[in-house]
């Protein structure tokens, strides 16, 4: 995802199409996902941005043909994680900041970090099926 190219108009293309489920499965990829995460965190409270990104994902899964099970798919750990992550980030970004310039930040910090939650978790988090289906609080270090 080329963050320069990362305009208001195209946040909210790939909000769209995120949310109809025709965003490029090629292209969905932990960058993406930030900055969904961000168009949401933008405009809700962070337990409604929460409950749309957790109801999107599985609806863009599904549209993709992604099975959402025990082994694959949504992941409820992981999507509470980032959408905290996601939410600390840019509530300290500046306030005169444009949302595309806060979601942009968000993208750069944190779209080559997919592997972040590994320093906030002592076992496999990605592979357990109890943190792919409920929330599983971190037990290295606080949020």
């Amino acid at each position: 995802m080329k963050t320069n190219l990362m305009t208001e108009q195209a946040l909210d293309e790939i909000l769209a199409t995120f949310e109809d489920g025709t965003y490029p499965r090629v292209a969905w990829h932990h960058g993406a996902h930030l900055a969904v995460a961000g168009c949401y965190l933008s405009a809700l409270p962070r337990e409604e941005a929460l409950d749309r990104m957790r109801a999107g994902v599985i609806h863009y899964n599904t549209s993709v043909g992604i099975v959402n099970d025990a082994d694959c798919g949504y992941h409820e750990t992981l999507t509470r994680f980032w959408i905290e992550v996601a939410s600390h980030f840019l509530d300290s970004q500046p306030a005169t900041a444009s949302r595309a310039q806060k979601i942009v930040a968000l993208v750069d910090e944190f779209s080559g970090k997919r592997d972040l939650f590994k320093d906030y978790w002592s076992f496999d988090v990605v592979k357990s099926r109890e943190a792919r289906a409920g929330w599983i609080p971190p037990d290295r270090k606080n949020l």
